[in-house]
């Protein structure tokens, strides 16, 4: 069940804007229950363009020669094709590079059609109908294009361009490192700002005095912190797992306050049942933090897990574990207090509290029903273990 198909069983209007490809590339599915849909085209490599491809010299403006070797020669690791750099930089110039118009970007239309949706469902509102609207926006995701006064309030040079991610570790050129940060953070304020006309048209439109306003990102991106650009799950790091969750209650309730207690993404499925009162047709694993975030009732987790492919993190207030999920590969760091600046407050301690290590990953492993699946171990086995990291067998244990 999809909590579109739960609210529009429960007789709410629902609609979904998103300019995440992703989610509809044949069998995907994501629109599946709701009412309306609409996808935005031409993000990343969608193919919502065809024409000439983009000349040489205007793909080395945006994206070094250096960085399209770092990326082909990953892509190349993974045995997925030579030429595959330079195709996917192509694509996403062609699909993006004659913007002028700040409206044009796709951030920028993604708030602007959900605007839009509100303006055009506020009959709903009228005839008291109760409405879940899903807002996807793939930024600021990479490609890092963005409008250059953007940029410019991070980095007012007039050097070299840098837009994508090689996801690799890379020592690059402080001119392209500083230009790298400063159009995510310049694609971070624009998404702000976008997202900022959405919610005035919430206000003007009289949605906030009886609209619960969840705001999540999938993850993060490492920006050269560690040696490393790009996102990867083994081992993982906290400015990739560790990301923002924005809850505003449509009674003002908390009101610039943060919620110190452990919140996974399966959730807040369960806090908006939770909120809207709403019951799932069947058990759920999601916990909702709604009672403790608004009514001072107790944690609903101690710990966080995280999964991705044939990694696994656990994170309580004491420790940060990583490892993959055949137990082996382990790095363990002391921590303190809830929020997650670093794993580097020490050195790897996982052969020093191998009992540690051990009850964390029983953690994730009772997380994931007793057992991680056959095709996720055996990616492990063909996984290096990282630099550093520990010969403990957690899972042995």
């Amino acid at each position: 069940h999809t909590l579109a198909e739960i609210f529009g069983e429960a007789g709410f209007r629902t609609g979904l804007i998103s300019d995440l490809y992703h989610q509809f590339k044949p069998s995907k599915n994501f629109w599946r229950g709701f009412e309306e849909w609409q996808f935005i085209r031409g993000q990343e490599t969608d193919p919502s363009r065809s024409g000439p491809k983009p000349a040489k010299e205007e793909l080395d403006r945006w994206v070094p020669e250096e960085l399209r070797a770092i990326r082909q020669a990953e892509i190349e690791k993974r045995a997925l094709g030579r030429g595959r750099a330079y195709s996917f930089s192509s694509t996403i110039l062609r699909n993006m590079h004659d913007r002028v118009s700040e409206e044009a970007w796709f951030n920028a239309q993604v708030m602007q059609h959900a605007a839009r949706w509100l303006q055009q469902n506020a009959d709903a509102r009228a005839a008291g109908e109760r409405v879940f609207l899903t807002i996807e926006s793939f930024d600021p995701h990479e490609p890092w294009f963005v409008p250059e006064h953007y940029r410019r309030a991070y980095d007012d040079s007039n050097g070299r361009e840098q837009v994508i991610s090689p996801y690799a570790e890379v020592d690059l050129p402080p001119d392209l490192l500083r230009r790298t940060r400063a159009n995510y953070a310049g694609l971070v304020t624009m998404v702000d700002r976008w997202f900022g006309h959405l919610m005035e048209q919430l206000r003007v439109g009289g949605w906030l005095d009886d609209t619960l306003v969840i705001v999540a990102s999938d993850h993060g991106h490492s920006l050269g912190e560690h040696g490393y650009i790009g996102k990867r799950q083994y081992p993982s790091e906290p400015e990739v797992v560790d990301v923002p969750l924005l809850v505003r209650h449509p009674g003002g309730l908390g009101a610039g306050s943060i919620y110190d207690g452990w919140v996974q993404f399966h959730d807040v499925a369960a806090t908006i049942l939770d909120a809207a009162g709403v019951a799932a047709p069947e058990p759920i694993d999601g916990r909702s933090f709604w009672d403790a975030s608004f009514h001072g009732g107790a944690p609903v987790r101690d710990h966080a897990v995280v999964g991705w492919s044939e990694a696994v993190t656990v994170v309580s207030p004491q420790w940060w574990l990583n490892a993959k999920v055949d137990g082996t590969g382990a790095f363990l760091y002391p921590r303190s207090g809830v929020q997650i600046a670093s794993t580097e407050v020490g050195k790897n301690v996982a052969e020093e509290h191998p009992d540690v290590v051990a009850d964390l990953f029983g953690r994730a492993v009772a997380e994931a029903k007793g057992g991680f699946p056959d095709f996720l171990i055996e990616e492990a086995a063909n996984t290096e273990n990282a630099p550093g990291c520990s010969p403990l067998a957690a899972g042995a244990s």
